[in-house]
C-alpha cells in the first residue's frame, strides 16, 4: 500500500543534512594524523624506529583510507537530504503528471568551485525530528612522548663517553678483530638515535581514529532511528528503495566505530609496550657501561697509578694501553652492542605487529575476523593499555563483517520519479 507524509520526508531530509555535517567533521578528524609529526629532536645520523619500520607511513595511509570512506558517507547523506526534500515537494502535487516538475521548481544544484551546493526550498511544516546528540569530533591536543626526559638523561650520560667508546672500538676493529666497521660504535647514535621520535603522537593518531569512528557510528544510529520513524508514514516502492539505500549506508557508517576503536587500542598498546622496552634498554645500557666500561677503566687507571688522565680527557685511551686491555674493553663494548641490537629488534617487532593490524584494517574487504584476531594477538603483551585489546571481541566480530562495506552504496541516492514514485 502506498502512503506518504511530505512533512516527515522533509523533516528527515533536514536531519540528514545535519548528520552529513557531523560525518564531515568525523572525516576531518580521521584526516588529521596525516599532518602529525612523529620525528624526534633530530641531530642523529640514524633514523628513528618509527620511520625505520614505517609505522608513521602506515598511520597516514590508514588515515587517508578512513577519511575517504567517511567523505563518501558524507556525500551519501548530503544527497539523501537533497532527494528526500525534493520528494517531499513532489508528493505535495495533486497531479502526478506534474509532480516531478514541481520538485524541480523547488530545488537546484549549484557548483561552488568544484563543490555541489544542494538547495531545496524550505517546507514550513516539516516535522522537527531530532538529529540526536552531536558526536565528539574535537581534535585531541598535540602531545609529546613521556620518554623524552629519560632519553635526554641517558643521552647526557652517553655523550660523556661516546667519543671515547667510538675511538676504542674503531682501534679494536682495525687492529684486533678486523671487523669491517672501522669507524667504531657510537652508543649515542645507535642506542639513543633509534629511540628518538614523538611516540605520543602515535597514541594521539589512534585517539583521532577512535573518535572519528565512534562519531560515524553515532551518526549511523541517528540515521537508523529517523529511517524507522519514516517507515511509519512513507510506504510503497519508492519508500522501500530508500530504506534499502539508507539502511546500507547506515551499516557502512556504523562499521567505522569498531575499526576506529581497534586501531586506537592497537596503537596505544604498541606505544605503551615500546616505552617500557625503551626504559629497559636505557637502564641496561647505563648499568652495563657503568659497571663494565667506566668502573673497570677507572679501576685500571687507579691500579696503574696513572694520574695524568682524568675522566672526560683521554681517560679511556689511558685505560686501554696495550692490546690485551684494548681487546677486553672492545669485546665488553661489543657484547653490550649485541644485546642492545637484540632489544631494539624486539621493539621493531612490536611496531611491525601494530602496523600489520592497521594494514589489514585499511583494506576493508580483507578485514575478516580471523585475520584481525591473528594480527591483534601479536600486539598483546603486557600493560594496562595492552589489556584493552582483550575487550575488543565484539568490535573484531563487527569489523570482520565486511558485508557492511561490500554492500555500501556506490552511487548517490536518487528518489524514484515518474509513476515509480507512486507505486505500492
Amino acid at each position: 500500500m502506498f502512503k506518504v507524509e511530505p512533512k516527515d520526508l522533509f523533516g528527515v531530509g533536514n536531519v540528514t543534512n545535519i548528520l552529513g555535517l557531523s560525518e564531515r567533521e568525523a572525516a576531518m578528524l580521521a584526516r588529521a594524523p596525516q599532518s602529525f609529526s612523529y620525528k624526534g629532536d633530530g641531530g642523529f645520523d640514524v633514523p628513528g624506529l618509527i620511520a625505520v619500520v614505517g609505522i608513521d607511513k602506515a598511520v597516514s595511509e590508514f588515515s587517508a583510507a578512513m577519511e575517504s570512506r567517511l567523505n563518501s558517507r558524507t556525500t551519501g547523506l548530503d544527497y539523501i537530504s537533497y532527494e528526500l526534500k525534493r520528494a517531499a515537494w513532489r508528493y505535495t502535487a495533486t497531479d502526478h503528471a506534474t509532480a516531478d516538475q514541481l520538485a524541480e521548481s523547488h530545488s537546484k544544484i549549484e557548483n561552488y568551485g568544484g563543490y555541489n551546493g544542494l538547495h531545496v526550498d524550505p517546507m514550513t511544516d516539516a516535522t522537527p525530528f531530532s538529529p540526536g546528540d552531536h558526536p565528539d569530533t574535537e581534535l585531541p591536543a598535540p602531545r609529546t612522548t613521556d620518554i623524552r626526559a629519560a632519553i635526554d638523561q641517558s643521552k647526557g650520560i652517553l655523550t660523556e663517553i661516546d667519543q671515547a667508546v667510538r675511538e676504542v672500538t674503531a682501534w679494536v676493529n682495525q687492529h684486533i678483530t678486523k671487523f669491517s666497521d672501522t669507524d667504531g660504535w657510537s652508543p649515542l647514535q645507535q642506542v639513543v638515535g633509534p629511540l628518538a621520535g614523538n611516540w605520543a603522537e602515535l597514541e594521539r593518531a589512534g585517539e583521532c581514529f577512535k573518535k572519528a569512528g565512534t562519531a560515524s557510528e553515532t551518526v549511523a544510529a541517528s540515521l537508523t532511528a529517523r529511517n524507522s520513524d519514516l517507515a511509519h508514514t512513507w510506504q510503497g516502492k519508492a519508500a522501500d528503495s530508500y530504506q534499502d539505500f539508507g539502511g546500507r549506508l547506515a551499516k557502512a557508517m556504523a562499521w567505522e566505530g569498531p575499526i576506529g576503536r581497534i586501531s586506537e587500542a592497537v596503537l596505544s598498546a604498541m606505544v605503551e609496550q615500546a616505552m617500557a622496552a625503551i626504559v629497559d634498554l636505557l637502564n641496561y645500557v647505563n648499568k652495563k657501561f657503568k659497571e663494565e666500561i667506566v668502573d673497570q677503566a677507572l679501576k685500571f687507571i687507579r691500579d696503574s697509578a696513572i694520574t695524568a688522565a682524568i675522566p672526560g680527557v683521554g681517560w679511556m685511551a689511558a685505560a686501554v694501553r696495550g692490546a690485551k686491555k684494548a681487546y677486553d674493553l672492545g669485546m665488553a663494548i661489543y657484547h653490550i652492542y649485541q644485546e642492545v641490537t637484540a632489544m631494539i629488534d624486539k621493539i621493531q617487532e612490536m611496531i611491525r605487529s601494530a602496523q600489520a593490524v592497521l594494514q589489514v584494517l585499511e583494506n576493508p574487504e580483507a578485514a575478516v575476523e580471523k585475520e584481525i584476531n591473528q594480527r591483534i594477538d601479536k600486539v598483546k603483551e603486557k600493560g594496562d593499555k595492552a589489556n584493552k585489546l582483550a575487550g575488543l571481541g565484539q568490535d573484531v566480530i563487527s569489523a570482520g563483517d565486511i558485508t557492511a562495506i561490500t554492500r555500501a552504496p556506490k552511487d548517490k541516492y536518487s528518489a524514484l520519479t515518474g509513476t515509480g514514485a507512486w507505486e505500492d
